[in-house]
């Protein structure tokens, strides 16, 4: 009779954990942030909000070349045995964004069919957007976002990895 107490309490307070943010299409663009130009893409940093009002950090990675593809966001930092480097949009100190909610992405990523490991997953060729949920902060300084990805292509060569690129961006009052 206890255990099952104890199980029912446990549950209960399992259940009164905090609510996990998502973001929720659709999605409407507040302020075009930045957009950086590497040698093969293209990325647009924006603030966007969700359906729920909530406020977003997204980053839209284009490939230059249509054949190009992008690795999961859930890759390891150092990709799969050396292989690939994941797609992360990350905040580098304090500033006037903070994360609340993990990152989610609008493609879904799937085992390479050119790799024999399932590990190394990609998305399919062309555009991710990554999207993740924020609290603003306009009296803090201006915020530092990192950038990594990797672009492979199906015809068979990969280009740089790009890790870590800063960017700094200073949002409006607006």
């Amino acid at each position: 009779m206890q255990k099952s107490i104890w199980l029912v309490l446990i549950l209960i307070l399992a259940s009164c954990g905090a609510e996990i943010i998502t973001p929720q299409a659709p999605y409407q663009v507040i302020e075009v942030l930045q957009t950086v130009d590497s040698q093969h893409a293209q990325v647009e940093l924006r603030l966007e909000r969700d359906s729920t009002n909530q406020m977003i950090l997204a980053a839209t990675y284009q490939p230059k070349e249509p054949h190009l593809h992008l690795y999961s966001k859930d890759l390891p930092r150092n990709g799969v045995d050396g292989l690939g480097r994941p797609t992360l949009l990350e905040l580098s100190q304090a500033g006037q964004i903070r994360s609340i909610g993990p990152i989610v992405a609008d493609a879904i990523a799937a085992p390479d069919p050119t790799i024999e490991t399932a590990k190394l997953l990609i998305y399919p060729a062309g555009p991710v957007t990554l999207r993740m949920p924020v609290e603003l902060d306009l009296q803090q300084p201006n915020q530092q976002i990192l950038l990594t990805f990797m672009l492979c292509s199906s015809k068979g060569y990969c280009t740089s990895s790009v890790e870590q690129l800063p960017v700094t961006i200073q949002l409006s009052n607006s």
